[in-house]
């Protein structure tokens, strides 16, 4: 029915949301640790 597609739609968006923030927090990681590696000057 409508709920349950609903509910779906809601679940799958949460989903996506926590993806797209562990990417960032992948990408973040990466930067960091790169900038970690490579002296300032």
């Amino acid at each position: 029915g409508e709920g349950a597609s609903r509910m779906a739609l809601l679940c799958f968006e949460d989903v996506t949301e926590r993806e797209a923030a562990a990417q960032m927090r992948r990408d973040f990681v990466a930067n960091v640790s790169h900038e970690l590696r490579t002296p300032l000057t």
